[in-house]
């Protein structure tokens, strides 16, 4: 093993020993108003991931200043953390999303001649950035306002790091020689993907044992759910994983920021999360919730 990997490693074990334990500890320790402390750190991390992204579009020509970026990851994330943990209406998010799909709309219409020519494409990196990571990312906020909320946002973060840390060690053990299988992200490997798989389904198996009051199940059973709920988060963390490698290959850079040792920045933290977080809350009421 190389001495730079084998460094990576340890700063990447470092950061996961420090940051995880935090993290949870503002799940389980401050569940006050809908989580209302995780929200805030959903906030920190959707404007964060937000600016980030512009920088890549950037490097590709897509001129997305860092005021815009700022709301755009921003601003869903605070209406909803509004909405679940002080109330206010919902159509407030539904007025925060449509107008930052407005102004970016505005924005391209009333664009200079020197930059009419790239109106087309400085609009697609706008609902980009809009949606991938602001309103995706901003939906783990709607699992702090479901019943037995606690649980529900440690299963969710649980799955996703399951899937992520299996991944990683299983591809690092046996996927020597089947790697290459994604153009986007040549050192993932078959086995990494199967290893990822298998360990969110076995996150939420286990979910669905230990907390059958949270898992009850209303179309299959319970263990036959939790796979379900497994492997459709799995795979949505992966392509959210896949998506980001996408954009920071075509872009020519090989982490989205410096703010993460180990990991780079706060996007390549949360690419798995921000995919995942819409597809857990949809499957979970599908399975759990809807009679």
């Amino acid at each position: 093993m190389k001495k730079s990997t084998l460094s990576n490693i340890i700063q990447r074990m470092g950061t996961a020993l420090v940051a995880l334990p935090a993290l949870f500890a503002v799940i389980f320790l401050l569940p006050q108003k809908n989580h209302l402390a995780f929200n805030c750190v959903i906030i920190i991390f959707a404007t964060l991931s937000a600016f980030e992204f512009a920088g890549i579009l950037r490097k590709k020509e897509i001129d997305i200043n860092n005021a815009e970026a700022f709301v755009f990851g921003m601003l869903p994330a605070l209406m909803l953390t509004l909405h679940v943990s002080f109330d206010w209406p919902l159509y407030g998010v539904l007025i925060a999303v449509f107008f930052c799909g407005g102004y970016s709309l505005i924005s391209c219409a009333l664009t200079g001649a020197t930059r009419l020519e790239r109106a087309a494409l400085r609009l697609a990196g706008n609902f980009a950035v809009i949606l991938y990571p602001g309103a995706f990312l901003a939906c783990a906020i709607l699992i702090s306002k479901l019943p037995f909320a606690t649980v529900l946002i440690g299963v969710f973060l649980g799955t996703v790091f399951a899937n992520d840390i299996a991944a990683w060690f299983l591809g690092m053990l046996f996927g020597r020689g089947n790697k290459g299988i994604i153009v986007a992200s040549p050192n993932k490997s078959i086995a990494g993907f199967a290893g990822g798989f298998a360990g969110a389904m076995a996150a939420g198996v286990g979910a669905s044992v230990v907390w059958p009051e949270v898992f009850t199940a209303v179309k299959f059973s319970a263990v036959n759910s939790g796979i379900i709920l497994g492997l459709t988060t799995a795979c949505a963390a992966t392509l959210g994983d896949l998506a980001e490698s996408a954009f920071k290959r075509s872009a020519g850079v090989k982490d989205s920021g410096i703010l993460i040792p180990g990991r780079g920045g706060v996007l390549d933290c949360i690419d798995s999360i921000s995919l995942a977080a819409p597809v857990f809350c949809f499957v979970y009421h599908l399975l759990f919730l809807s009679a």
